[in-house]
């Protein structure tokens, strides 16, 4: 008998702490995240014109430390791509408009980006860095 309420008791224990929401587990409330790649293209100080044939176009690149900016309602939020290009942000529900650091314009890629609470969007952009790349 001891043991079967030992039992019941971690069995309602374990269902008890299926409902905590433990910190840093996940979005903060009333927001959601904006994940994504970046690449950037021309990658090379001048790219050749497309009809010559001796020298292909080099293909777009990950940018390093891209800072991506997301602003509204005045307010900035930035983070920053990785090694492969890749970035994630959480942000409070919203919409936000899109912007590169350094960057002449985006060619592809969702503007502005809404964010609605609990939700995860998918932003993969390509940008036009002029005649230069950061990297």
């Amino acid at each position: 008998m001891k043991r079967g309420l030992v039992i019941v008791l971690l069995v309602l224990a374990c269902a008890a702490c299926g409902a905590y929401r433990f910190p840093g587990g996940g979005p903060p409330a009333g927001s959601g995240v904006v994940t994504g790649s970046v690449v950037i293209t021309p990658c090379s100080p001048v790219e050749p014109a497309p009809n010559q044939d001796s020298i292909a176009p080099c293909k777009a690149l990950p940018p390093v430390g891209l800072q991506i900016d997301f602003s509204a309602d005045g307010t900035v939020t930035t983070t920053r791509t990785d090694s492969k290009g890749h970035y994630a942000i959480t942000l409070p529900e919203g919409t936000y408009k899109v912007g590169f650091q350094g960057i002449m314009r985006i060619i592809s890629g969702p503007q502005p980006v809404t964010v609605k609470a609990g939700e995860t969007v998918s932003a993969d952009y390509v940008v036009d860095s002029g005649i230069r790349t950061a990297q």
